[in-house]
């Protein structure tokens, strides 16, 4: 039985050994483990089509300790010059949304059509991967400016696009190379965009501005994202879980600066700077991160330098916040630093799903004690008055907020 990490990257494949596993993944697939495709016809080991060759054609890849587990392709979809076997029914589906669109908004639609979808089959109950590579494949789209997305799935791969709100269109027709019929499937991009950024409001600037250059992170809970004095140059945007920002105290303890969550962003001073990390950051939950990396941070500002301002806006709303906690922590009571790290974890609520109008924190009362600086009781006896005047709900591993407005 394989031994499957929960530590795991996806990324678009750029180097040619990215794209070779890639490639080789699809074989192990599609000839190894389903044999729906002829292995003479791949001497190589490497599945590769005409869409490959394409001019915006994108490859994505999740890794982890064990090598490439899972890969899916995009490409801007034009409506010919379609490889062999695909009978012209992709062009007839980008045909019919060219003149539904054209009507409709006076423009031809851009259609970002994805394929080549293959997961390792020791990895496939893994969906956090799957629902990671297709919210990559989202941010590539936006960066194209598609209006539309187009998939070609079979029968065990159409709940996964059922799930992100693609729709099966009528008729499916049979691939041969495939050995079996295959079903055309679309979705407007703005759902899909929706389905992969809703709840991102906070860092949709950042999202916009680098949506195709980001990689995703997945990580277990208690992993380090980096420790204090790592030399590191990303920055993140928490997807989903919870990170501890912490710092090492001067008698050796570790001082919770800020508990983090969704839509949240860490690490950025990484972007611009080459000093080592001045904090640790690890994850309280399964969490799952979006990744920038600085030399595509600055990559990304020389193509676009009318982003810059909106930039260091972010980065200075960021030091606001942080010059609050640090004159709440000097001068604030045992009381006010209690509030001051409750919202903090109130922002990184959830809905809760079993009481409609709540939201709840996944957190610890001693979590919440170490945020605030404060001793645990302290930390109870507040809650304790927030609970009988009916504005939360507590136990020793999470906190329940009942105005959720």
């Amino acid at each position: 039985m394989e031994d499957v990490s929960l530590a795991i990257r996806i990324k678009v494949a750029q180097t040619p050994n990215e794209l070779e596993d890639a490639f080789g993944l699809r074989y192990q697939v599609s000839v190894g483990e389903e044999g729906y495709l002829d292995a003479n016809s791949f001497p190589d080991e490497m599945v590769i089509d005409s869409y490959d060759r394409k001019s915006h054609v994108v490859n994505i890849v999740a890794y982890a300790d064990s090598g490439a587990v899972g890969t899916m392709r995009i490409h801007l979809e034009l409506g010919q010059d379609n490889p062999p076997g695909a009978q012209n029914q992709v062009g007839d589906i980008y045909q019919d949304l060219a003149s539904s669109w054209s009507e409709e908004c006076d423009e031809q639609p851009r259609v970002g059509a994805i394929s080549m979808l293959a997961v390792r089959r020791t990895w496939r109950h893994r969906r956090d991967v799957i629902r990671a590579m297709f919210k990559l494949a989202a941010g590539v789209a936006q960066a194209w400016s598609c209006t539309h997305m187009l998939a070609v799935s079979n029968p065990k791969t159409s709940g996964i696009y059922e799930r992100v709100g693609f729709k099966t269109m009528e008729g499916s027709y049979r691939l041969e190379c495939f050995g079996g019929h295959v079903a055309p499937m679309t979705c407007e991009f703005s759902k899909f965009h929706h389905w992969a950024f809703a709840g991102l409001a906070g860092s949709l600037k950042m999202l916009d501005f680098f949506s195709h250059r980001f990689q995703r992170l997945i990580l277990a809970p208690e992993e380090n994202v980096f420790r204090q004095g790592d030399r590191q140059g990303e920055a993140y945007i928490i997807d989903s879980g919870a990170i501890r920002i912490s710092k090492g105290g001067p008698s050796g303890e570790e001082l919770t600066l800020a508990t983090l969550g969704r839509g949240q962003m860490f690490g950025e001073l990484a972007l611009i700077d080459t000093q080592p990390r001045s904090a640790h950051a690890t994850t309280l939950a399964m969490t799952e991160l979006i990744a920038l990396d600085g030399e595509e941070f600055f990559n990304a500002l020389e193509d676009q330098p009318h982003r810059i301002r909106g930039i260091l806006r972010l980065f200075s709303e960021r030091l606001r916040r942080t010059d609050e906690l640090a004159f709440v922590m000097v001068h604030g009571s045992a009381r006010q630093r209690i509030e001051h790290a409750l919202l903090d974890i109130r922002k990184m609520a959830m809905p809760d799903e079993k009481r409609p109008g709540t939201v709840i924190a996944r957190i610890s009362l001693a979590e919440l004690a170490r945020q605030a600086g404060v001793c645990e009781a302290d930390v109870h006896g507040y809650l304790e008055t927030k609970k009988h005047s009916r504005n939360l709900e507590f136990n020793t591993r999470r906190i329940r907020f009942l105005n959720a407005g």
